[in-house]
């Protein structure tokens, strides 16, 4: 896949190996929009936005406007949100938790990333993840550097890091 411009992220949250934390998908949704060539993301309706509870799902774009001080520093970017009955993206990423017996015990945990393209439900990417919170290790490696969903849906979908 080379530059999408637009992904729907699905449910609401990714799975971390950091105890009680989760990568979120507002957090998620921010980072793409900011860091990449992406046009769009979709996603559940959030509390955010404010359309929560009127539909299922929301379209979030980066808005040409930013707030910064005198010396350039951003101070804020602004989202669009709009509602949506159904969703449009080129691509869908749905994450899963591994169920890993006695978990809580062992500290093992495990997530999976997939990753469809939306006109023919095709998967183009699949990710499974592991980590111990005893050992503080993960495989890959980099999952225990944070950030790791973004990494392999950007990659898996060809967008460019700006």
């Amino acid at each position: 896949v080379k530059n999408a411009k637009s992904v729907a992220l699905l449910p609401d949250s990714f799975s971390s190996p950091y105890p009680g934390q989760q990568t979120s998908i507002r957090n998620l949704s921010k980072a793409m929009l900011y860091r990449t060539n992406l046009e769009y993301v979709e996603r559940p309706a959030s509390v955010e936005s404010g359309i929560k509870g009127s539909v299922q799902f929301e379209r979030m774009r980066s808005d040409a406007k930013e707030e910064r001080d005198s010396s350039g520093q951003l101070l804020q970017r602004k989202y669009i949100f709009e509602p949506i009955e159904s969703i449009t993206a080129e691509y869908i990423v749905r994450p899963k938790v591994i169920t890993i017996e006695d978990s809580n015990k062992s500290g093992l945990g495990g997530a999976e990333i997939e990753v469809y393209r939306r006109e023919d439900n095709k998967l183009i990417s699949r990710v499974r993840y592991f980590w111990s919170n005893r050992l503080f290790e993960s495989c890959p490696e980099k999952v225990n550097r944070g950030s790791y969903p973004y990494h392999f849906i950007t990659e898996s979908l060809g967008m460019k890091n700006n």
